[in-house]
This record gives C-alpha cells, sequence and structure tokens, in this order.
C-alpha cells in the first residue's frame, strides 16, 4: 500500500512540473539587457537592444520550451531578431514584430512549419540569409523599407503562393524564392541584379512580370539560371520601363508560350531566350535596337516574328532553328549576324527591305540550311544587296530586286542553284564579284543599263543559254561568265568597253557557246573578248565598229561564219584571227565593201 502510495505522488508531481513547463517560464538573455518569458503558449520578448547572434538552435535560453510556442512577441524596443532565435519552432502560427526591429537575422524562422503569415515591420532593413527558410508561409510581403535580402531567405517554403517584393531591394539573391509554391511574381523596377537559382525549383510558379529596368545578365551555367527547373513557366511580362532583357535570364525555359515585351526595350541580351522551344510568336517593340547573340536561337516552336521598326542589329544565330514561314527585315537594319536565321526549316519568304545594311560574313550564312527558302524580296526603300546576303541558299528561285537599288554585294547569290532567272533594273549601278557565280540553273539574267562594269566571276558557273551586255558596259571582269557550259549566244551592246585580259578568258570553258552578235552602236571589239571560244562558230560584227582588239577571236577553232556589217573593213593585227581556219570560215561583207575586204591585210585571207 506505501509503495502505491509512493507511485501515486511521484506522478502527481512529475505533471505539475510538467504543467509549470508548459504554462510559463522567464529569465535573461545573456550578455543582453532583454528577457524572456513564455506563458501560456506565448514567448515575449522584451527590453532595449540586440538579441544575440547564436549559433545553434541549442543556444537559446528558451530552447526546452520551444515546441510548446504558439506566439512570438518582439517587443518595442528590439532592434533585431537573432540568428536561429525561432528556428524549428513546430508549433508557432503566429508572430508579432515591433517597428523597432532592423534586422531579422539568419535562420531566424528557419523550419517553422506551421508559420503560415508574418507582418514585416516597415522599420526592418536587411533580412539574412535563410531567415525563413523551410517555413510554412504562405504569403509574405517584403516592406520598401528592406535594402537587403540574403541568400535563400524563403527558399523551402513550399506553401509560400505569394510575395510581394519591396522597391528597396536592389539584388535578389541566389536560391531566395527557390522551391517555393509561388505561383506568379513581380521583379520590381530597381532590381539591378537576380541572382543564381533565386526562383528555381518552384514548380507551381506560372508567370512572371518583369519590371528591372537594367538587371544584369548571368554567365552560362543551365543549372544556376534564376528560373531552372521552373516546369509551369509559361507567361513573361516585361514592364514598359524595362529598357533591356538580361543576358541567358530564360534560357533553355522550354514550357514558356507566351511572351510580351514593354514598350521602352532598346536591347535583348545574347541568349535570353535561347531554346525557349514552347515560345510560339514573337513581337518586338519599336524601340528594339538590338539582337543580341543567339537571343531566340533554338526556339523551334516560333512560327512568326515581327520586328519594331527601331531594330539595326540583329545579332549572330539570333533566330537559328525557328519554324518561320515568313520573314520581314526592317528598313533600319544596318548589321544582321553569321546565320542569323540558319536552319529555319520552314522558311520560304524573305521580305529584305534594309535600307543599308551592312555586309555579311563569308561563312555560316544567314539563311543556311533553310531547304524552303525560294523567295526573297529586296523593296522599295532597299539601296544596297548586302554581300554573301544569300551566299548558298540552293533552294532560291525567285529574287526580285527594288527599284532604288544601286549596288548588288559581292557572292550576294553565290551558289542559288535553284535561281532561274534574275532582272537587274536599271537602277542598279554596280554589281559585286562573283554576285551570281554557282547559279547552275539560271537559265536568264537581265542587266540593266544602269551597271557599267561587270565584275570577275559575276555569272560564272551559271546556267545561262543567252546573254546581252548592255550598251554602257565599260569593262568586264576576268571570268565574268566562264563555265557557262549551257551558254549559246552572246548579244554584245557594249559601245566602247574597255580591253579584256588576256587570261582566264572571260568566256572560258564555255564549251556549248556557238553564236556571237555585236550590235551595230558597238564601236570597238575588245582585245581577248572571245579569245579561246573553241565552241563558237558564228560572228556578226555591227556596221559602226571600226577597231578590233588584238586577240579578240584567237583560237576560236570552229568559227565558221563572220558577217562584218561595216562599210570599211577595220583594221586588225594578225593575233586577231590567230589559229583560226579562215579558208574554212566564210565572210560576209556588204556587196559595195567586197573589194576593200579583199585587199586589207587579215580580211583578205577569208576569200
Amino acid at each position: 500500500m506505501s509503495r502505491l502510495r509512493i507511485l501515486f505522488a511521484t506522478l502527481i508531481m512529475f505533471t505539475v512540473g510538467a504543467m509549470a513547463v508548459y504554462s510559463q517560464a522567464s529569465g535573461t538573455i545573456a550578455r543582453t539587457s532583454l528577457n524572456w518569458a513564455f506563458a501560456n503558449g506565448t514567448l515575449t520578448i522584451s527590453g532595449s537592444g540586440q538579441m544575440p547572434a547564436w549559433s545553434s538552435t541549442n543556444d537559446r535560453p528558451w530552447q526546452s520550451h520551444r515546441d510548446n510556442i504558439r506566439t512570438v512577441t518582439i517587443e518595442a524596443g528590439i532592434t533585431n531578431i537573432g540568428d536561429y532565435a525561432f528556428s524549428s519552432h513546430a508549433s508557432l502560427t503566429s508572430v508579432n514584430i515591433s517597428n523597432t526591429v532592423t534586422v531579422i537575422g539568419r535562420y531566424a524562422f528557419a523550419s517553422c512549419s506551421r508559420l503560415s503569415s508574418v507582418t514585416i515591420p516597415g522599420s526592418v532593413i536587411e533580412i539574412e540569409q535563410r531567415a525563413f527558410l523551410g517555413s510554412g508561409l504562405t504569403s509574405v510581403t517584403i516592406p520598401d523599407t528592406v535594402k537587403t535580402l540574403g541568400n535563400s531567405a524563403f527558399q523551402d517554403c513550399t506553401q509560400l503562393a505569394s510575395a510581394n517584393i519591396g522597391k528597396g531591394i536592389t539584388t535578389l539573391p541566389d536560391w531566395a524564392f527557390g522551391n517555393t509554391g509561388l505561383t506568379e511574381i513581380t521583379i520590381p523596377e530597381g532590381i539591378a541584379k537576380v541572382g543564381g537559382n533565386t526562383f528555381s525549383r518552384s514548380n507551381k510558379l506560372a508567370k512572371v512580370y518583369f519590371n528591372a529596368v537594367n538587371a544584369a545578365g548571368y554567365t552560362y551555367m543551365i543549372q544556376f539560371l534564376p528560373f531552372f527547373e521552373c516546369p509551369a513557366l509559361t507567361t513573361i511580362v516585361f514592364g514598359d520601363k524595362v529598357e533591356q532583357i538580361p543576358e541567358h535570364l530564360f534560357t533553355s525555359q522550354t514550357s514558356i508560350k507566351s511572351l510580351t515585351i514593354g514598350s521602352n526595350v532598346t536591347k535583348i541580351n545574347a541568349y535570353a531566350f535561347f531554346g525557349c522551344s514552347g515560345l510560339a510568336e514573337i513581337v518586338l517593340p519599336n524601340r528594339v535596337h538590338t539582337i543580341g547573340n543567339c537571343a531566340f536561337g533554338e526556339c523551334t516552336g516560333v512560327t512568326s516574328i515581327t520586328f519594331g521598326s527601331g531594330l539595326t542589329q540583329i545579332a549572330s544565330a539570333a533566330f537559328t532553328n525557328s519554324s518561320i514561314t515568313t520573314i520581314t527585315i526592317p528598313e533600319g537594319v544596318t548589321s544582321i549576324g553569321a546565320g542569323a536565321f540558319k536552319g529555319s526549316s520552314k522558311l520560304k519568304t524573305v521580305n529584305f527591305n534594309a535600307t543599308s545594311c551592312g555586309d555579311f560574313g563569308s561563312t555560316n550564312s544567314h539563311f543556311f540550311d533553310c531547304p524552303l527558302l525560294t523567295t526573297v524580296v529586296f523593296g522599295s526603300s532597299v539601296r544596297r544587296v548586302p554581300d554573301y546576303v544569300l551566299s548558298g541558299v540552293p533552294s532560291l528561285e525567285t529574287v526580285t530586286i527594288g527599284n532604288r537599288v544601286t549596288h548588288i554585294g559581292r557572292y550576294a547569290f553565290a551558289g542559288c542553284e535553284g535561281l532561274t532567272g534574275i532582272e537587274i533594273p536599271d537602277n542598279v549601278e554596280t554589281l559585286g564579284i562573283f554576285a551570281f557565280n554557282g547559279c547552275t540553273r539560271l537559265r536568264s539574267a537581265t542587266i540593266g543599263s544602269g551597271i557599267t562594269a561587270i565584275p570577275n566571276g559575276a555569272f560564272q558557273k551559271t546556267g545561262l543559254t543567252e546573254i546581252t551586255i548592255p550598251e554602257n558596259i565599260a569593262s568586264i571582269g576576268q571570268g565574268a561568265f566562264s563555265d557557262c557550259s549551257r551558254l549559246r549566244k552572246v548579244n554584245f551592246n557594249a559601245r566602247n568597253c574597255a580591253d579584256l585580259s588576256g587570261t582566264n578568258g572571260h568566256f572560258n570553258n564555255c564549251t556549248g557557246l556557238e553564236t556571237v552578235v555585236f550590235d551595230d552602236n558597238v564601236r570597238r571589239i575588245p582585245a581577248y573578248a572571245f579569245t579561246m571560244v573553241k565552241s563558237l562558230e558564228n560572228v556578226t560584227i555591227g556596221s559602226r565598229v571600226n577597231a578590233i582588239g588584238n586577240y579578240a577571236f584567237s583560237g576560236c577553232t570552229s568559227l565558221e561564219e563572220i558577217t562584218n556589217k561595216a562599210a570599211a573593213p577595220q583594221p586588225v593585227h594578225f593575233s586577231v584571227f590567230s589559229n583560226v581556219n579562215k579558208a574554212a570560215c566564210t565572210l560576209n561583207v556588204p556587196a559595195a565593201s567586197a573589194a576593200a575586204y579583199r585587199a586589207a591585210a587579215e580580211w583578205k585571207d577569208f576569200f
């Protein structure tokens, strides 16, 4: 009986002791003038000054009451909340912070899983790293007074559905809101930098309002980008005060479907949306002047791109491998980088309106690997067609050159094997070397009256069957029409063309060329004009030709008939018809001039 009484008394004492522990306790905080008191589930911190920066949860004087604390009250006079102050308080649901607190320390409310809301007073200027790590917050408003936010401040707050970031913060640090339950977020205007993984692994984040005026970009490492592994992110809106979009900001964010770019954006930096394959439409406002390298590269789902009127620079690979079918280059564009539209496998039409676009490079054609590109129109605003602009586009079939173009650049259409015809209007004044070189299916070409020089290789290796050299042509470069194996006839109307070079004949290897007609307005036949064209059979010399340059028909071993309409035989050097079988060649001359031709040197050998 005595043992039972002792056991019963012990149980009573234990219960009373436990109740006492739960109901109330108090004390001072070492090395401070602060006091703490716990009663009926509420912990109150009072006094004046700073709380300590504890190094672990075990250092807090109320540690033994941690699991019973439901409410924390920080009274006026307290200037900060110390490191680890209330970390891992599993029962904590409510916090009252006085407006004398300026700093919330490291891990201050970390792992407070039942803490669903907190009001941060306007006195706070700093929230240190991991302050609310893994807490149960469902919403938070960071006041404008907060200037500094620490790394991972709200990381792993998986119930955090909304967050309002104050205007005082200029840097959003690494993992600040990583792995949260945010559904949308607004980045304030004053943000100068968004850190690595700031919003990463926030699986419910669907919409970002990005208002930072001039935020810094990133060095590419995909796993450290601010929105890494945000699979629900579909909508991006850049506000009207944003001036530039940072480098790599949304690289490889494949879930993005909608993009709105504010009216004041002037520059989209390199790789900003690279690999955003879910994006279907890009509309750039009029103030955007620069698109950086690979800015929209590998956006394979993009079917429509609209450029604003202010655009001047499209950098290398800016729109590679898109799904666009047509593109219009605005008038103000002055520079397009290598491979800008490379691999756009559905692109069919390019409307090129850039007035004076700079020349393109010789490698990595801007429209390389665009197998369906058949039509290019140079608009009425265009003054010059750049070097290499469509070089190496074998599918190109139709080119329209506008009525204000004065220059066609070097290699502009070289290798465009599908091009069957070209009309160079009279407004074009200069033609670059090798402009149409290698256009093997080019059957017809009209050279406008404005051109005075046909440069080296301009129509080399084309499929021309007949060509007319206009009256105003003053010079023809080496190999201008060489290797045109289908060329059958040349109508030579150039009145006073300069002598041609004796090497790399202008019609060299034109193995099918049979007929040459010099117009009645031609005054002289240039030296070396048709040297070594062994297939040439018929030549007609116009009535006003008064001079024939040396070696003009030298080596034309198949020459069968010459019709010379001039009333007086031209004085010719012996080289003009050297290696021509004159005995087998018929010379037709005006009847009234027959005697003169029979008496003239070189001509008499044809009779």
